[in-house]
């Protein structure tokens, strides 16, 4: 089953996304972290409803997990996390 899968990424919104990263290496020795400002999306998505999505994004390696803050410049905050899905028509099968 999918859920099983090990977490391999994790995100969080956050106020300030490099002083999170900069928090974060300090406190768990994540790192490096590299920064995306005001990444673009063309189609987003929120609650049904087609959206801007302006942030910007801070994504650096903690052992084996991903993780990322992502500063958004506009409303409709979202998180994620995210697995590895391996064989996915098996798994959908």
């Amino acid at each position: 089953m999918w859920l099983l899968q090990p977490i391999c990424q994790v995100a969080y919104f956050v106020a300030d996304a490099v002083a999170a990263a900069r928090r974060h290496s300090r406190t768990f020795g994540s790192g490096p972290f590299f920064v995306f400002e005001h990444v673009p999306y063309k189609l987003n998505i929120h609650r049904g409803v087609e959206r801007e999505f302006d942030h910007t994004t801070v994504i650096g390696q903690w052992g084996g997990v991903m993780v990322e803050f992502m500063q958004q410049h506009n409303p409709h905050a979202l998180h994620a996390i995210c697995t590895q899905l391996g064989d996915v028509p098996r798994l959908l099968s």
